[in-house]
């Protein structure tokens, strides 16, 4: 996994759980337990990527744990290096992030996920840039996420 994606997959799962994060004592979100299709399509300086699907069960047990660990990412990202702001309007969470690990490392990037029982839509764009005299690079990577609640999980 490239640096890059190293940092994206922890941006979004904040976007997509957002709403969890932002909940008074770590409610969980309220999304149906049971069997959940994602898809994500990834664009990095303008060329699509294949997208990639994933079906996983979630029972309410699994989601909480899931939680805990986003709620981990959440506070690293709290530290001086990266400001995350969280914000929940209804259906609709929208996430901004900024992280400055040093001076020659940038990752900035927003995203806005809706929510309903049993689906999600979600796009985020990151921007990073890397400044050092081994390598220099600008890169964005723009993602659209969606999920769909299945059914019951397989026994």
């Amino acid at each position: 996994m490239s640096r890059t994606s190293s940092l994206f997959l922890p941006v979004l799962l904040l976007s997509l759980l957002a709403p969890a994060l932002a909940r008074a004592d770590s409610e969980l979100p309220d999304i149906a337990p049971g069997l959940w299709e994602t898809e994500e399509v990834q664009v990095v300086d303008g060329v699509e990527k294949p997208a990639t699907t994933h079906q996983a069960c979630y029972r309410p047990e699994e989601v909480k744990k899931l939680l805990q660990q986003v709620e981990e990412l959440a506070k690293a990202f709290g530290r001086d290096s990266c400001k995350l702001d969280l914000k929940v309007d209804g259906d609709v969470a929208t996430t901004r992030v900024d992280c400055h690990p040093s001076e020659q490392i940038s990752v900035k990037g927003s995203g806005k996920t809706r929510f309903t029982r049993k689906s999600f839509t979600g796009t985020m764009k990151i921007k990073m840039k890397i400044d050092m005299p081994e390598m220099k690079k600008r890169q964005v990577i723009e993602s659209t996420s969606r999920g769909r609640w299945v059914g019951k999980c397989p026994r």
